[in-house]
């Protein structure tokens, strides 16, 4: 059996109609699937979210690794702490559920850039940006961008949407990690980003090499879940943001 060389890990609460389109396009994007595998877990959704995963599992568990969970109570970001302590891989990618589009290889761009880069823990693919979405991605004059040869990272804010960090970094800071009450105010992606900056790593988006993450006001109306994102931010305390999508 060969080695987990990437674990991708994706929590899902009620976006049954973003997942259908996530799954299958994180699968396609993956080149060495025999090295990788897919950990889902459906935090106690009310919509067909956990079936449609139980489909999936039965569809492609053949070709690669695949473990899926339910919680039967909403544990909010909380969740990752056990999807993380799933993941076998060297390398943990974080995938939102709304992201729908990937690039090619993506496992292996994930592999490369952390061969390249040694300073940096914790990196995300960049997203595209237009008039439906900026993929939750702030302005350029965040980044400052550093160079490894013909590649580039863009050393600033970091989000979560498909970003990875090594696991023996993890390691390093998982006793804190599931010690700290997470939330939408601060989740796992800036509790990670703050961690790893103790231990002298760096953040980043690779540029220029883009996922398409679906988030924002516009893209929860067309796909209809704007009641479901109102509650998730009101819930949250996050009066501002429910605004946006009212």
């Amino acid at each position: 059996m060969k080695k987990t060389n990437v674990s991708f890990v994706i929590l899902t609460w009620n976006r049954e109609v973003f997942l259908k389109m996530c799954l299958p396009a994180l699968y396609n994007a993956i080149q060495k699937k025999t090295e990788c595998e897919i950990i889902i877990m459906d935090n106690c959704s009310d919509d067909d979210s956990y079936k449609f995963m139980q489909e999936f599992e039965r569809d492609y568990k053949d070709f690669i690794g695949i473990k899926i969970f339910r919680n039967e109570v909403n544990s909010g970001i909380n969740a990752y702490k056990k999807l993380f302590a799933e993941a076998s891989g060297s390398i943990i990618i974080e995938v939102d559920d709304d992201v729908i589009e990937f690039p090619d290889e993506v496992d292996n761009i994930f592999i490369d850039y952390f061969s390249c880069f040694k300073r940096f823990g914790f990196i995300a693919l960049d997203v595209v940006q237009n008039e439906l979405t900026n993929g939750s991605k702030p302005g350029k004059e965040n980044y400052i961008d550093c160079y490894y040869q013909d590649k580039i990272i863009q050393k600033g804010p970091t989000g979560g949407w498909c970003a990875g960090f090594r696991r023996k970094h993890y390691m390093m800071i998982k006793w804190f990690f599931n010690r700290y009450n997470l939330n939408f105010k601060f989740g796992e992606d800036g509790f990670i980003q703050l961690a790893f900056k103790f231990l002298g790593l760096k953040s980043g988006i690779i540029k220029d090499i883009k996922c398409l993450h679906a988030s924002g006001p516009i893209y929860s109306r067309m796909y209809g879940l704007t009641g479901r994102d109102i509650e998730k931010y009101e819930s949250s305390g996050m009066v501002n943001m429910a605004e946006k999508y009212k």
